[in-house]
């Protein structure tokens, strides 16, 4: 990998165009994980002979379920090779502290230039970037309402005083 700055559209157009093994090579980081060294959710929660019936129900009890097509990892997500990395990112899109910031150090000064070209990204709404220099292949940058446009919702949506509240509707009795 070459120190010269890229630009992320041919860096983007030739990373989609290779496959997994070509793309291996590319990896800052050669310690990746892929998707298939993490255990199902089913696999993570196996019961035992004692615990079978309530792992039966946790699981859903046979297999092809949706606890056969979720995991859970903790770690660090930057090293996943799977098919996207979905964040929490503020409306510019450009990083910043916490995880948001901790994968554009991992993807590399190409994530920062596309995403500076989305011109930021409304409230409740998402874009997808290419992963860069990351194992995965792309991200999902969802800007969600902070805590105090919640609670702006919360109190247009329910009035505080008992009397703005109105009585629900009477149905007739049949």
């Amino acid at each position: 990998m070459s120190k010269k700055k890229k630009d992320w559209k041919t860096e983007k157009e030739r990373l989609l165009r290779l496959d997994r093994e070509e793309r291996r090579k590319d990896y800052r980081r050669q310690d990746f994980i892929s998707l298939d060294k993490i255990p199902s959710w089913r696999e993570d929660n196996k019961p035992n002979d004692k615990e079978e019936e309530e792992g039966q129900e946790l699981t859903g009890g046979g297999g092809g379920g949706l606890s056969d097509k979720v995991s859970l990892y903790k770690g660090d997500i930057t090293v996943l090779e799977v098919d996207a990395i979905v964040n929490a990112a503020n409306s510019s899109l450009l990083g910043g502290g916490g995880v948001d910031g901790c994968i554009h150090k991992a993807a590399g000064s190409c994530l920062y230039d596309e995403c500076h070209s989305l011109n930021g990204c409304e409230t409740g709404k998402a874009k997808i970037t290419c992963g860069y220099d990351l194992p995965a292949r792309s991200t999902s940058r969802n800007n969600s309402p902070s805590i105090a446009e919640e609670l702006s919702f919360t109190s247009a949506r329910w009035p505080s005083a008992p009397s703005q509240v109105a009585p629900p509707p009477t149905l007739p009795v049949t």
